[in-house]
Formats: C-alpha cells, sequence, structure tokens
C-alpha cells in the first residue's frame, strides 16, 4: 500500500477546507475546542463496503454525538452523484468533495493507483484539540474498523 504510515495517532491532524454538495465550506478549525471528529475517507458511491461502513455510522449517529463528536465522509465523487447518495442513504452528516485530492494528500491515504485520486479507505478519530486518537487505513473495507471501536476511542476522550 501507498505511504499510508506518514500520519499517525499522536500527530496533529491537517486541517480540512472543503466544500459539501450544496457548496457550504466545512472548516475542520471550526471545531477545535469544541468538537471531536471521525473522518471518514471513502471511495464513493461506486464502493458498497465504503457505504456499508458510513451507513454503520449513520446508525449509531446518536451514541457518536453523546461524546460530542460528528462525522466528516471525504471522497472525491462529484458534488452531484454525492447530494443524490446524502439523499438516498438519509445521512445527516456532511458529505465533502476533494476534487484535486488535496486533503486525502494531506492525510497520507491518497491510493496512488487510482487515476480519479481517491483514497485508500480510512477512518481518523480526531479529539478537539486537534490530534489524532485513532487511525486505520484499509486496503478494503473487509477490515474496517467497528463502531465500538469508535466509540471506544471516544469515550476515552471525555
Amino acid at each position: 500500500m501507498d505511504n499510508v504510515n506518514r500520519i499517525r495517532v499522536g500527530h496533529i491532524a491537517p486541517r480540512i477546507l472543503l466544500d459539501d454538495p450544496d457548496g457550504k465550506r466545512i472548516d475542520s478549525y471550526s471545531f477545535k475546542g469544541k468538537k471531536n471528529l471521525i473522518i471518514v475517507f471513502h471511495k464513493g458511491e461506486k464502493s458498497r463496503g465504503c457505504l456499508d461502513w458510513l451507513q454503520e455510522l449513520r446508525k449509531s449517529s446518536k451514541k457518536i454525538e453523546l461524546f460530542n463528536c460528528i462525522i466528516l465522509a471525504i471522497a472525491v465523487d462529484q458534488p452531484r452523484l454525492m447530494k443524490k447518495l446524502k439523499q438516498k442513504m438519509d445521512w445527516d452528516f456532511p458529505l465533502l468533495y476533494d476534487k484535486r485530492s488535496e486533503t486525502i494528500s494531506a492525510y497520507g491515504v491518497l491510493d496512488s493507483s487510482s487515476e480519479k485520486g481517491e483514497p485508500h479507505p480510512a477512518t481518523f478519530v480526531v479529539d478537539r484539540l486537534g490530534i489524532i486518537r485513532y487511525r486505520k487505513v484499509y486496503s478494503d473495507y473487509k477490515e474496517k474498523s467497528t463502531v465500538r471501536e469508535i466509540l471506544l476511542v471516544l469515550e476515552g476522550l471525555t
């Protein structure tokens, strides 16, 4: 797999400054001191495994919110596809469009074999101070994190 170990637990999380499908700019720095973040890099609408993982997180969103946490999902899908996907899946968290794969690269999860600049599927938990407290990068979503793992990490942040 590519150089996915560049960003590790204990590192300061790179800034995320991306638009959602409606053009609303989301800045991860606006959550500093306020919210923990679950950041999910996914292959988008073509990956059933990625969509299933995001759906699992959505089903646990009430538990996640108890830990003062929000989910940010990042892909290279076109905004119109993201908008349809968000409506179809009934997701209440931001889907962010990384057109030039800049955030994907900053987090060290760029899949060099992808012509579109897609990420390796990955999950990060970032605390309110902006420090990465959990990261898992997958070769595929058969190895994905579990909601239980994520909740245990979030529990440790309180």
